[in-house]
């Protein structure tokens, strides 16, 4: 049986208008059935799956027509962007009026213009329900043209120029939440989704992305908190409750019936927690008590934001059988609420040597729960060994807590580190507020650039690492606590130290466990396999760079390090088509190596044509031999006959000759033999990458 939408509009014109384009989308795959209010008269019982307003002021209207237990969706509009085009046009400043159905829907196409970029003209929203004494009084003071989404016969007669910027379509959310609430997906719907938002907007990307993460999530989404010990409770952007789970229905002894599609007012909920759920303030494990059940519960309330518009509220509630059980229980919890380390060892990457001994060393500190200090250049991934060092330490279910210390001011820094106790200064919340030291309990807080610190909140926090207590900013009771410290600086803290910006025992106290992170140029073999990583990241496999464009990388002196080189690819992997090349550098870098101007006997032996005949695949061959391994000619030609090459022993002399002046191998001292440089390992690093990928021909 086919799913039915019902549509209700203002005006006719407008409800045959969106019944074209529902029809024309799903391509009768589904019912659609459409009324409209002006002028005409509803049936006395709307039925269906799914019923669709074109405006939230029909919600009051037409709310006693619909059968309960139906979704409502408002229908949200869009513009074709090539339609837009006159209005950029017009001179800065130009004073006109926004002529749509209602105020209401005219200020959301005025917002819809601007985001398509459309900023050099000052709107005012004009409707069928705006006042005649203001429209006069605008057109007075200058705003005697109009723009309408196709609706002309609606501009005032005293309006002297009319741009009409076609009939508003559908936009793509409003179908997308469609398929996701009528579970209509399949792949041919998926197509035809990317092509209708190809039409609107430069990006599908983003749209088709929530499609494919959220259909299934969404068809499980009851299943999920079900199963859950909390109580829930979703609400709608206008206090509609759209689902809860029975832990909540039974938590305050409501039938699903008596709530379900209602709003929030109108239910039996106790009052006090109405009105709570109802504030604008969004809540993170807040203790609150219901005076109505004389009993106290944990809120948490948090937005569900799609595409950048508020979706719904949810609402998380615990209940609590006493007030004295709240820190441990709350401080368990924190994990969840986003104090958590997100990265391990397994996602630093890196296979040099140097790479692989400071994994192994801090695996090593892991293991031991004493205070971290971990140096280095900026973007060398502090904050990365940090996390993972937290996530393989015995306080890895416990919260990880980071801030960094140079972006606070001294006052500000001292209340976030170790709260401060209600009215302690002006502006400080009423209720107090608890620090990261104490949401920290029992697990990790990072302090990243310590070196900022300032020398007064350096004596503060030499007392949390002596006697591992803190005190509030204006209290008087001390804190217990447990918290492992891991430290993090760019900077000489002995140098510091020397010039008394430092406090020398306090520096003895973070140096306990020392890692120093290395920087990119002291592993410069890593970089083909870091681009790499970046490229996946963002979505882009299939991106490739040029042999030449990869030589330059490598040789690069990367003073930002890894941040750096993410951002350089990131900037080209964005603005480049999918082969890139060194045109897509960007315009601030400053190339350090011209791998067009390196001799090489008259034989080019640059990554940029490295892969096309005979002689170039015998000189990767000979490195790939000589990776890892000192080995000589006849060994060389042993190896490969095995690989059914037939070469001789002047031939292998003559290519190891090539690969020397062009800076992909050198002769080590004695026995060593020859041995390949950090661009020689990085060559067959990138040959290996895109032979796994597919190599583009």
């Amino acid at each position: 049986m086919k799913k039915k939408i019902v549509l209700i509009a203002i005006e006719k014109a407008a409800m045959d208008k969106y019944l074209q384009n529902l029809k024309d989308f799903f391509n009768n795959d589904i019912d659609i059935e459409g009324y409209y209010v002006a002028g005409h008269t509803l049936p006395a019982r709307i039925d269906g799956d799914l019923v669709l307003l074109t405006s939230l002021d029909l919600t009051s209207t037409v709310r006693k027509y619909i059968k309960e237990n139906i979704n409502i969706l408002y229908l949200d509009r869009t513009l074709i962007r090539e339609n837009l085009a006159r209005l950029s046009e017009e001179p800065a400043d130009a004073k006109m009026l926004l002529v749509d159905y209602t105020e209401q829907t005219a200020r959301k196409m005025i917002s819809l213009i601007t985001e398509f970029g459309i900023r050099n003209i000052d709107f005012f929203a004009v409707g069928k329900d705006t006042p005649p004494e203001t429209l006069h009084r605008k057109i007075r003071e200058g705003y005697d043209s109009a723009v309408t989404p196709g609706l002309a016969p609606l501009v005032p007669k005293d309006v002297t120029r009319v741009i009409d910027i076609g009939w508003a379509i559908i936009d793509s959310k409003t179908l997308l939440e469609i398929t996701v609430l009528l579970d209509l997906y399949n792949e041919e719907l998926e197509e035809r989704l990317y092509l209708y938002t190809r039409k609107i907007t430069t990006s599908a990307k983003s749209i088709m992305f929530y499609l494919k993460s959220t259909l299934g999530a969404k068809n499980k989404y009851k299943t999920i908190i079900e199963t859950m010990d909390e109580g829930v409770v979703a609400l709608d952007y206008i206090g509609r409750i759209t689902h809860c789970n029975k832990k909540f229905l039974k938590m305050f002894s409501l039938k699903g019936s008596e709530i379900i599609s209602r709003n929030i007012k109108d239910t039996m909920i106790p009052k006090t927690l109405k009105e709570k759920i109802l504030s604008d303030e969004l809540l993170e494990e807040k203790l609150f008590y219901v005076a109505e059940l004389k009993k106290s519960f944990i809120i948490t309330k948090k937005e569900i934001n799609i595409f950048g518009e508020l979706e719904e509220y949810i609402v998380i509630i615990n209940e609590i059988s006493g007030y004295h059980r709240k820190n441990a229980q709350i401080r368990a919890q924190l994990k969840e609420n986003g104090y958590y380390a997100k990265y391990t060892f397994d996602d630093i990457v890196g296979n040099s040597e140097s790479s692989l001994k400071l994994k192994e060393k801090a695996r090593k500190i892991a293991q031991i729960d004493a205070t971290v200090l971990i140096t280095g250049e900026s973007g060398t991934g502090k904050e990365l060994f940090a996390q993972a060092i937290h996530n393989a330490s015995k306080r890895k279910d416990m919260p990880f807590v980071a801030i960094n210390c140079a972006a606070l001011t001294p006052s500000l820094l001292e209340s976030e580190l170790f709260g401060y106790e209600a009215g302690s200064f002006t502006g400080s919340k009423s209720e107090g507020h608890i620090g990261l030291f104490e949401t920290a309990h029992q697990g990790t807080i990072f302090l990243d650039e310590i070196g900022e610190i300032p020398i007064d909140v350096q004596t503060k926090l030499l007392r949390v690492l002596e006697k591992q207590e803190i005190r509030r900013v204006g209290g008087r009771s001390i804190i217990p606590i447990d918290v492992r410290v891991i430290a993090a600086t760019n900077q000489d803290l002995f140098k510091l130290c020397e010039e008394k910006r430092f406090r020398e025992d306090l520096y003895y106290r973070l140096n306990v466990l020392p890692l120093e992170t290395v920087p990119l140029r002291e592993r410069k073999e890593e970089i083909p396999v870091l681009i790499n990583v970046c490229l996946n990241n963002l979505g882009m496999p299939k991106k490739h760079l040029t042999s030449e464009l990869m030589e330059i990388l490598v040789h690069h002196n990367w003073k930002g390090n890894v941040r750096e080189l993410y951002n350089c690819v990131q900037y080209m992997a964005y603005l480049g088509d999918e082969i890139l090349d060194v045109n897509n550098l960007p315009p601030n870098f400053k190339c350090e190596t011209d791998p067009k101007k390196q001799k090489n006997n008259g034989a080019e032996l640059t990554f940029g044509n490295f892969y096309y005949d005979e002689e170039r695949e015998l000189s990767m061959l000979v490195l790939e031999c000589l990776l890892n391994r000192n080995i000589g000619r006849k060994q060389i030609v042993d190896r490969l006959k095995t690989q059914g090459k037939t070469v001789s022993e002047y031939r292998i002399r003559a290519i190891i000759k090539k690969l020397k002046e062009s800076g992909y191998i050198e002769y080590k001292k004695g026995r060593a033999g020859a041995e390949l440089t950090a661009l020689g390992y990085a060559l067959v690093k990138m040959d290996k990458i895109q032979s796994k990928n597919g190599r583009k021909q």
